[in-house]
């Protein structure tokens, strides 16, 4: 008798302990929290473990700032973010946007715990081709699943025409690191269902400040410029470091006095003047959502990669004023973020 409730206990202490156990989560970001792209889809991805019940997590966070660190600083990132992740036997790493991704698939593709990407815009092909990841209904064979962000190039072309007037072309300015090259490949596949817009988008890449700014100038005297699409995330200095996204648009506004269209609305606040993206938290609660499921059982061969199709329109008001063009009240309307 003794015995027999000496193993009852035991298999309640057991019970008990495991339900006080926390869940290992890591979080890496291949930008900052500061911005709010960044922060939305964190913040989507927490509010829907708690939805499904994971509130006992234990979580360690990443920034690797990408745009703003040299390659070197950021590889060293990579490989201490690597060796915690091999120390700490988390559950699931949830990683954020392309950088972060294609440096770490090498490390963690195969191993015991679950990978659950967001905010990834090159296309799954690419990862495909170079990590062979999912099958060819994008279901996954090893422990990589997550969500895409689509890029709305049509619908900014489109909204550009109607607000700022027509022109003969599209300028599209894009700069060569990961970010930028991800984003120039997806929105190619975008543009391709609309041959008119592709024809007429001229695609210019930078790498250096100084040549982006020298590009600047001369496209504002372009009389026939009306609008230019802008994906420039990270550029060389004439001398040495980087400059990020939130420097580079603060210098545009002072080189070119035309609007400046954009796919985050962390971009229209910082000075933009019109934008048209995903759904940010709603992505990160898609990827929270697939962490839940796994966290819970389900079998990740029956997943799929999902894509975040909710749009949001952005505006600056104040970027409106200093070109001095006025704003539609049919776009003060649609808009979901008014800054």
């Amino acid at each position: 008798m003794i015995f027999k409730l000496l193993i009852a206990f035991m298999i309640f202490f057991l019970i008990f302990s495991l339900s006080l156990a926390k869940t290992k989560l890591v979080f890496i970001f291949s930008y900052n929290l500061k911005e709010k792209n960044v922060l939305d889809q964190y913040k989507g991805t927490l509010q829907a473990l708690k939805d499904f019940g994971f509130e006992n997590i234990e979580k360690k966070l990443f920034e690797l700032n990408y745009r703003q660190v040299p390659q070197e600083n950021f590889k060293k990132k990579i490989k201490k973010v690597v060796s915690f992740i091999n120390k700490y036997n988390p559950k699931v790493i949830f990683i954020y946007d392309d950088p972060a991704l294609v440096s770490l698939l090498p490390y963690v593709k195969g191993k015991k715990f679950f990978v659950v990407f967001a905010g990834i815009n090159q296309n799954l092909s690419f990862y495909n081709k170079r990590f062979d990841l999912f099958d060819e209904k994008g279901r996954p064979i090893s422990n990589v699943v997550g969500v895409l962000e689509p890029l709305f190039i049509n619908e900014l072309i489109k909204t550009g025409l109607v607000v700022f007037g027509n022109q003969t072309k599209y300028p599209f300015l894009v700069s060569n690191d990961i970010t930028g090259q991800a984003v120039l490949s997806q929105a190619l596949d975008y543009l391709k269902n609309n041959p008119n817009y592709f024809k007429r988008t001229l695609i210019y890449t930078f790498s250096t400040l100084e040549s982006y700014l020298s590009f600047l100038s001369d496209l504002n005297k372009n009389k026939d410029n009306k609008f230019s699409i802008h994906a420039v995330f990270k550029l060389k200095k004439y001398k040495n470091g980087y400059v990020g996204a939130p420097t580079i648009i603060n210098i545009t506004q002072k080189y070119y006095n035309k609007p400046i269209l954009g796919f985050a609305g962390t971009w229209v606040k910082l000075g933009l003047t019109l934008g048209i993206s995903c759904d940010f938290w709603n992505m990160g609660y898609k990827a929270g959502t697939l962490a839940s499921k796994l966290l819970q059982g389900y079998p990740i061969s029956l997943l799929k990669v999902e894509k975040e199709n909710k749009k949001k329109i952005s505006i600056n008001l104040n970027s409106f004023r200093n070109i001095n063009e006025k704003i539609p009240l049919s776009l003060i309307f649609a808009a979901d973020e008014i800054y």
